[in-house]
């Protein structure tokens, strides 16, 4: 009887426990990508970033422009997609195990990110998850949903000896500005074009640095100057030493045939 009851209870909280584990499971997207021309976006590579910016995992469209994946919880992710010359981001905000959502760049504002002399390495956020930074590289084109507002931090400068490309200025939605991050509204199309100008590395090294440069090259100059000199008067000194020993050596020779 003791071991009927038992079972009674274990078959209770497995009705209990079972349903909640199920629950507990990692939540699953189904997305659908659609191209700016309206067509599917076929085999792009799209990442899956939580809301500080973490990579939690990636995947490839299918001929139809699906893909699935999961994520280990609830909450707000950036998806980012990328075609051919252009990136699609979104924000989906995943509140149950299962999701399913169409993200459709032809009804998309487009980006221009751009950059002149050099292409750059730029961080991306969304508005809603302003933490998630996500990397671009300029000269590219980024489709995002219409009425939010997105975030651009270039690098104010980018070395490529002996050369430095220094940030002069963003130009974006007829404004300018000397800083090195701009937030727009998506509410139209938009241009965003970062200015950089080249210079030697010399030109924008602190003083001590170019102070010591210039030290290090006159000393330098100074032992390559002094060097053969050197080299020359320890030749001569050996071969003063071979003389004064060869001298010696017939000495002594002499002393013993004397003897």
């Amino acid at each position: 009887m003791r071991s009927i009851y038992l079972a009674i209870v274990a078959l209770a909280l497995l009705a209990i426990v079972f349903p909640a584990v199920l629950a507990a499971s990692d939540p699953t997207l189904t997305l659908t990508f659609i191209a700016p021309d309206k067509t599917a976006l076929a085999n792009a590579p799209i990442k899956v970033f939580d809301s500080n910016g973490n990579l939690v995992t990636n995947a490839t469209t299918d001929a139809s422009g699906k893909a699935t994946v999961s994520v280990s919880t609830t909450g707000l992710y950036n998806i980012l997609a990328a075609g051919s010359g252009y990136y699609i981001l979104t924000v989906l905000n995943v509140a149950a195990s299962s999701t399913t959502a169409t993200i459709d760049a032809s009804a998309m504002y487009k980006v221009d990110i751009l950059s002149t002399l050099k292409s750059v390495d730029v961080k991306v956020s969304r508005g809603e998850t302003p933490n998630a930074k996500i990397g671009l590289t300029t000269n590219t084109s980024l489709y995002t949903d219409a009425g939010k507002t997105i975030t651009l931090e270039f690098p104010s400068q980018v070395s490529a000896f002996p050369y430095v490309y220094k940030l002069n200025k963003i130009v974006y939605d007829s404004t300018t500005t000397t800083n090195n991050t701009v937030t727009i509204a998506v509410n139209a199309n938009a241009v965003v074009t970062a200015y950089y100008e080249k210079v030697l590395i010399l030109q924008v090294l602190p003083t001590w640095v170019l102070i010591v440069f210039a030290a290090v090259i006159i000393i330098a100059v100074g032992v390559l100057a002094f060097a053969p000199r050197m080299a020359k008067k320890v030749i001569l000194s050996i071969m003063e030493e071979d003389r004064e020993f060869v001298k010696r050596k017939r000495f002594v020779k002499g002393r013993e045939d004397e003897e």
